[in-house]
C-alpha cells in the first residue's frame, strides 16, 4: 500500500514544484536588470522586468508606472525581498486605474527598452530605463504570513482546523482573502 501511495505522490509533487509562466509574460528574454540597462541594451531590446509599484500616472494616451525593480522567479513573479534591482517607468497605451495599480503590488511588465531619462527621487537625479509596454502583468495579493495557516492544507483542501474555527476565520473561497475579526488589527502594508 506505501509503495501505491508513493507512487501516486513522487509525481504529484514533481509536477508540483515546477514554475509555469502565465501565457502573457512567457517568452525568452535576456537577463538584465534595469541599473545596467544603459550599458548593456540597445534601443528597442525586449525586456521582462519586474517589481513593486512605486507610483502610477495616467496621461491622456497612456498610463506609465514608476516600479522599484526586483529580480523575478522562475515563474517571472518579482521576488519578495527587501533589496531592489533599480527602478525603471514602463508607460502601455490606455488607462490603468490607480485605485486597482496601487503601490506596493507587484508587477511584471514585457515590452521594449526605450531610452534613459532622468527624473527627480527627492532630490537625487535618477537614470530611468523607459519601456514601452506590450504587456502589464498584475500580480495576485500575496497572503499575510499568519494568513497561512488559515488556507488550504497539503491535502489540497481546507484543513481540519480551518473547519472548526469561528466563521470569521474561513476563507471565502479558496486562495481568496477571508473577513478579519473585529478585533483584528489592520493588515500591515
Amino acid at each position: 500500500m506505501s509503495r501505491f501511495i508513493s507512487a501516486l505522490v513522487v509525481p504529484v509533487l514533481a509536477l508540483s514544484a515546477c514554475a509555469i509562466v502565465p501565457k502573457p509574460i512567457a517568452g525568452d528574454f535576456p537577463v538584465s536588470a534595469p541599473k545596467e540597462a544603459a550599458s548593456t541594451l540597445q534601443a528597442g531590446s525586449a525586456v521582462r522586468w519586474g517589481g513593486t509599484i512605486v507610483s502610477v500616472e495616467p496621461r491622456p494616451n497612456e498610463t506609465c508606472f514608476e516600479i522599484l525593480a526586483k529580480d523575478l522567479s522562475d515563474a517571472a513573479r518579482p521576488l519578495k525581498k527587501d533589496a531592489s534591482i533599480g527602478r525603471f517607468v514602463a508607460c502601455k497605451p490606455g488607462f490603468f486605474d490607480p485605485e486597482v495599480f496601487v503601490k506596493g503590488r507587484e508587477l511584471t511588465v514585457t515590452g521594449r527598452f526605450e531610452r534613459i531619462e532622468t527624473r527627480k527621487i527627492g532630490e537625487y537625479d535618477y537614470p530611468f530605463p523607459m519601456i514601452t509596454a506590450e504587456v502589464v502583468y498584475l500580480w495576485p495579493e500575496r497572503l499575510r504570513e499568519n494568513d497561512r495557516l488559515l488556507y488550504a492544507s497539503p491535502f489540497f483542501g481546507p484543513s481540519w482546523w480551518n473547519l472548526h474555527q469561528p466563521f470569521y476565520y474561513r476563507p471565502r473561497h479558496y486562495g481568496g482573502n477571508h473577513p478579519l475579526p473585529p478585533s483584528a488589527p489592520p493588515p500591515q502594508q
